[in-house]
């Protein structure tokens, strides 16, 4: 094993990263880090820090670290210092990272105003020792974007053509790159010719290479004041002369899923073919196509729904072509229908939005889907349900400090039950009772001129005084323990 088992990619919301504008809302950036371990064996990991450069200048991310949030898989703890967060293992257990991965997340991170190339200095600790890696970051200028790299038709067969599709924005250049059937590159444009638009399409015939040809575009962006210019690239990949699409395998895992883990699965396939995969989330729902390269075999999915239907299909020639042509009735039309095959991604929901618990875990890594029970607001648009459950209130309960009862609408346990309502609260109270008290009284002796026991008829009542004394604490309870209540708000709306 090298001392380096562990590999990192980081997603970002911004594709590409963009500075902030000099006046106006800032760039708000999150970071998706995830953390893969290929060598087929457990890797004991104490501690990972992920580092930025602060400041206000173009190799530096962000200037000002504070309203930053993070979020670590079950098991893990990602703490902030300034401008460094480090996540280490609630326990050895904890830390043995498997061919799963860890997956971790920055957000809210305000990026600066100057474009330029920054770093995060990742430093991990194993059992094989501690490695620092230096993975680059590129802060392009603010509205800078570069759409995807795409192609139609998808699959040709050998000696056929192929058109290339791009978009983005001026002020770059623009290059695409391609195999040639003698093992080297194809450079557009070449030397003297033109220069690419910034958005535009390039025609490639005569495909000879098989089975895929990987087409790159490559944009480079020239940023005052620095050596080297920015580059982001585009990849699309067209099959050549493959033989009829197929579907040979569709999964996904694991089925069904509990909440209480990181929300995650993964859909696999085996495809001869160029494809696509479809998600719908159930009657009336979202039907979406995900961004996934052909070159895929997986993809990880993040859900928001309960349940949902995934669709792959295989195609023989381009989605666009293959839909375009209608039958009477509006229904499509293909000389030969591409192959499909579904599976259902189904969540699931162990107990009702509206149910409380007593929770004694880490109040700052929660379940997905629970919330604490503290009188604060919270936002209804992502959690309908629990804005339904609670009469249309976006308030959660606050039980703070107080045991729960069941409601006794009878009124044979609880007596203000009948007029009370779910989430009511009674005040402390005793309940009536009375005393035996049995005291000897002191009396005037009139016989005697003094004080004494009755010996006599010739008696009046004396003045006494009754010893009293107050004990006990500030408050009447039984011995407890002191737990965090949990709501279920149902899986966070995106």
């Amino acid at each position: 094993m090298s001392n380096n088992p562990l590999s990192y990619a980081v997603n970002a919301n911004q594709d590409p990263i963009q500075a902030s504008p000099s006046e106006g809302a800032a760039s708000l950036l999150t970071l998706v880090i995830v953390v893969s371990n290929n060598t087929g064996q457990s890797v004991e990991c104490q501690s990972i820090e992920f580092s930025f450069l602060q400041g206000t200048n173009a190799r530096d991310l962000f200037s000002d670290s504070t309203g930053i949030s993070t979020s670590a898989p079950t098991g893990w703890n990602l703490t902030q210092q300034g401008s460094s967060f480090t996540a280490k293992p609630a326990s050895q257990e904890d830390g043995e990272i498997g061919a799963d991965g860890v997956v971790f997340t920055i957000s809210s991170i305000t990026v600066n105003d100057q474009p330029g190339t920054t770093k995060m200095i990742i430093v991990q600790t194993t059992s094989n020792g501690t490695t620092t890696i230096e993975y680059p970051l590129q802060k392009f200028p603010q509205q800078f974007e570069v759409g995807p790299l795409t192609a139609d038709p998808l699959f040709v067969k050998q000696g056929g053509s192929t058109t290339l599709f791009w978009s983005g924005t001026g002020g770059a250049t623009y290059t695409l790159q391609y195999p040639d059937d003698e093992g080297g590159t194809v450079t557009v444009p070449e030397t003297g010719d033109p220069p690419l638009p910034p958005t535009g399409s390039y025609r490639v015939d005569n495909l000879q290479v098989t089975p895929v040809m990987t087409f790159n575009l490559v944009v480079t962006v020239k940023v005052e004041g620095q050596d080297e210019p920015l580059t982001v690239e585009r990849q699309c990949i067209v099959t050549v002369s493959a033989p009829q699409p197929a579907i040979n395998s569709f999964s996904i895992t694991p089925n069904p899923i509990t909440p209480g883990q990181l929300l995650s699965f993964t859909l696999s396939w085996n495809v001869i073919g160029s494809f696509q995969i479809t998600a719908n989330d159930g009657e009336g729902g979202n039907e979406r196509v995900l961004p996934i390269p052909n070159s895929a075999t997986s993809y990880t999915v993040f859900p928001t729904q309960l349940e949902t239907i995934y669709t792959l299909t295989a195609f023989g020639q381009s989605p666009k072509e293959t839909r375009t042509e209608m039958k009477e009735d509006n229904s499509p039309r293909h000389e030969k229908d591409a192959p499909t095959s579904q599976v259902t991604a189904v969540i699931n929901q162990m107990v009702p939005v509206g149910t409380v618990i007593s929770y004694a875990g880490n109040s700052n890594s929660l379940p997905p889907g629970w919330l604490t029970c503290d009188g604060s607001a919270f936002n209804q648009d992502q959690y309908p349900d629990l804005y339904a459950a609670l009469g249309n209130s976006n308030t959660l309960p606050n039980l703070a400090g107080y045991f729960l009862r069941g409601l006794d609408k009878s009124g044979k346990i609880d007596p203000d039950g009948p007029n009370r309502a779910i989430l009511s609260v009674q005040a402390d109270t005793f309940g009536q009772h009375s005393h035996n008290t049995t005291q000897t009284p002191w009396f005037w002796n009139e016989d005697i001129g003094g004080d004494g026991y009755i010996v006599g008829t010739k008696t009046t009542n004396g003045l006494h005084t009754q010893p009293s004394s107050t004990e006990g604490g500030a408050e009447t309870r039984p011995k407890n323990a002191a737990v965090l209540y949990l709501i279920f708000a149902g899986l966070p709306q995106q």
